[in-house]
């Protein structure tokens, strides 16, 4: 599949030496151009969308359904996040309000002052949840790290391709 590819995107690249070692293991099954990318986080929010930044005590419980959840606790503590706990489902289950509240009140109990969940999660949450610790979210924007060139010239091919 890898030699029918246009693009290679590589995710979670976090510096050149691993980009070029990833590249190297692809090179004999794809003469693709390969760009890395990865997450960055621009906004922590609260359940209505609004911007509130680095909480003053970041200590957090954890709470997401996707595939790679250990993404997402490094995304946390790199942004100077404290997880005293998570709760994690499969990717793309949904959480149960009742659930929640359980895992909010065992995070109060070991001194969290919020639940954190990623952008994903947040979408299949009610408005209005009243739990004991209040809801954060994290919004993320995938930045090309790695592999400009070869990313300018895709997107060059593709709106040729368009007009």
């Amino acid at each position: 599949s890898l030699a029918r590819a246009s693009l290679i995107i590589l995710n979670h690249i976090n510096d050149p030496e691993q980009f070029t070692a990833v590249k190297m293991q692809l090179k004999p099954y794809s003469s693709a151009p390969v760009v890395g990318t990865n997450g960055q986080v621009v906004a922590i929010r609260d359940l209505k969308g609004q911007e509130i930044g680095m909480p003053k005590e970041p200590i957090v419980g954890m709470f997401c359904a996707i595939a790679h959840p250990e993404y997402f606790r490094r995304t946390l503590e790199q942004e100077g996040f404290k997880v005293i706990d998570e709760y994690v489902l499969a990717d793309h289950d949904s959480f149960q309000d009742k659930d929640l509240e359980q895992f909010a009140q065992a995070c109060s109990k070991k001194g969290a002052k919020w639940l954190i969940c990623t952008e994903k999660d947040r979408v299949k949450l009610k408005n209005q949840l009243a739990l004991a610790l209040p809801i954060l979210w994290i919004q993320l924007e995938l930045r090309v790290v790695a592999g400009q060139e070869e990313w300018q010239n895709f997107l060059q091919q593709a709106e040729a391709k368009i007009k």
